[in-house]
């Protein structure tokens, strides 16, 4: 009876696999009508907040507001030295500040700076648990809560 069962997954598992190879196919056959819109200098991650794309600028210390419907840049602010993962609370923008070891809070609605918050050594990224904000240290080897 085990083996039976065993089969059936099996078959089951292989047919789920063969219909996620023909998606795949066909979505790559697609075309994606791609755009690309300047920002700032190194752009490296962005969020979206529900109305607008923001987008991190490694090279120039800025976070940058784009209009989802045209990717116009609609305003930059500046934040920490390299500023890396970027992430939306429901109310706030935050920015890893990689080489300041830091993380910046800017108001989403517009832009004002809340406040800059000492984390580890080399803060990569970000997470938001409902409550508190998580912030990798890859050179600390450690996560700090806020």
């Amino acid at each position: 009876m085990e083996s039976r069962s065993f089969l059936s997954t099996r078959r089951l598992r292989q047919r789920q696999v063969l219909l996620c190879a023909i998606a795949l196919m066909l979505i790559s056959a697609l075309p994606l009508g791609a755009q690309t819109y300047p920002v700032g200098h190194g752009p490296w991650e962005s969020t979206f907040d529900g109305t607008y794309i923001w987008v991190s600028n490694r090279g120039d210390n800025t976070v940058s507001k784009l209009q989802t419907s045209s990717g116009t840049v609609l305003a930059t602010y500046p934040v920490g030295k390299g500023p890396t993962g970027i992430l939306y609370d429901g109310a706030n923008i935050w920015t890893a500040n990689l080489f300041s070891n830091n993380v910046t809070k800017l108001r989403a609605s517009d832009g004002t700076l809340l406040g800059t918050y000492a984390v580890g050594n080399y803060p990569h990224e970000l997470a938001y648990d409902g409550t508190n904000i998580w912030v990798t240290n890859g050179k600390s080897n450690n996560v700090t809560e806020l």
